[in-house]
């Protein structure tokens, strides 16, 4: 038996249920709809202006996990063998573990994890070391660097990303965040309207509805005291180019395209799929051109990504001619029609792949808050088995691609 079931609590808070009654094990995640993207760093909070450092989001989520009542809840989660972990995303933060035995006390764990802080100013400097330290590591990732400026430039109104592109901020930054800092977004976006659960496995929906309202009845109510920032310019490109040095053995080129659609995500995402796969796989002869050409080295990278409202669209490679590179990547993208053959050979396999993650349902329901976040639909299956060709094609030609933002990472004094 397979079911979702949306519940709402006595205090607001929205819990999804899927139940599995072929799951062994049981996911709980916690998650919060405030991530890493600048668009959160500037708001009002009880009528309060604030404007905090890059990076808070993550910097929160160690806080949480690391300066728990509990202990680090890494190492109590790995002491009951559970899978257990805490991601920030662009727009979303969320806390999830997997496990077998004593469940409900674990969910408990993580709910008071979350809504129960340790905030003291010795916990704020602790955490600060950890980040530093996987500061550093980020500033050598030359696709998460080059996305990030990328993403940086799409939008004019709000610092989306930081200067030098690292989400996480800066070694500097990070040392300059306060006890104020930290307690002030927590209060601002750990809100109970700014919050759901999910669980999943062979659980007694009723019983544990009854269960969490236990749990939150002894917890400090959380309400809503936060106004979101409104940025002027909010769709406008702040550059079209820029270039960024560092030492790297060949050009790195990364071109984004900003989109927007009314398409439902999952149906747009779906097509976007296939049309990408269609066309900019290192299969198809425009990448095989490219290469023979001297254009690029190896292959192309392409991935969708989505930024409330916005579907962005990257393509990188290690470049040999970057202006050949992005003429012919444009006039490419400028022609929609899907091969009907590809279309049916994709679409097969899109369906195999979907039956196939039915059968590692762990790794699928992991993804639910994001599908969440982004639509209603959490099985795709359904929507994939009844496009058409005809369908698909409608939306990529409705599509516009003509706003873009192209980072290029190079080191200038390569010899």
């Amino acid at each position: 038996m397979k079911d979702f079931v949306k519940k709402v609590l006595s205090n607001g808070l929205v819990v999804y249920f899927y139940k599995n009654k072929t799951m062994k094990r049981v996911l709980v995640s916690y998650n919060i709809r405030y991530g890493s993207d600048g668009y959160f760093d500037q708001f009002y909070y009880d009528g309060k202006y604030y404007k905090l450092k890059p990076g808070m989001a993550h910097f929160l989520e160690h806080t949480l996990i690391e300066m728990c009542k509990y202990g680090n809840m890494i190492h109590k989660f790995l002491d009951k063998n559970y899978d257990f972990n805490g991601i920030t995303y662009s727009d979303i933060t969320t806390f999830y573990f997997v496990g077998i035995k004593g469940i409900k006390e674990s969910t408990k764990e993580l709910i008071e994890m979350v809504d129960d802080p340790v905030f003291d100013r010795d916990a704020i400097e602790n955490v600060k070391r950890a980040i530093i330290d996987e500061v550093r590591k980020n500033d050598d990732a030359k696709y998460r660097l080059a996305f990030n400026i990328n993403i940086r430039n799409l939008y004019k109104g709000y610092e989306a990303y930081p200067k030098h592109g690292n989400q996480l901020g800066s070694t500097g930054s990070t040392r300059e965040i306060t006890y104020e800092d930290a307690k002030a977004c927590y209060d601002a976006y750990y809100n109970i309207e700014n919050k759901f659960l999910v669980i999943a496995g062979n659980v007694d929906v009723d019983d544990y509805v009854y269960y969490l309202e236990e749990i939150f009845s002894h917890l400090k109510a959380h309400p809503n005291k936060m106004k979101p920032m409104e940025y002027e310019n909010y769709l406008e490109v702040r550059k079209k180019y820029q270039e960024v040095v560092k030492r790297v053995d060949q050009d790195y080129l990364i071109a984004t395209y900003k989109i927007r659609s009314e398409e439902d995500p999952l149906l747009l995402d779906l097509a976007l799929f296939i049309f990408l796969r269609s066309k900019f796989s290192n299969d198809t002869k425009f990448v095989t051109n490219l290469v023979e050409d001297k254009i690029i080295i190896g292959g192309i990278g392409w991935d969708t990504t989505y930024v409330r409202g916005d579907t962005l669209i990257t393509f990188s490679a290690d470049v040999l001619n970057k202006e050949e590179f992005m003429s012919r990547l444009d006039t490419e993208l400028s022609d929609r029609k899907i091969d009907t053959e590809k279309f049916k050979l994709i679409h097969r396999n899109l369906i195999a792949n979907q039956l196939a993650k039915l059968d590692n349902i762990y790794a699928q329901v992991k993804k639910y808050p994001l599908d969440i976040c982004y639509s209603d639909k959490l099985f795709v299956l359904d929507l994939l088995k009844k496009t058409t060709y005809e369908e698909v094609s409608n939306i990529i030609a409705s599509l516009n691609f003509d706003v873009k933002s192209v980072v290029l990472v190079t080191n200038k004094n390569r010899e």
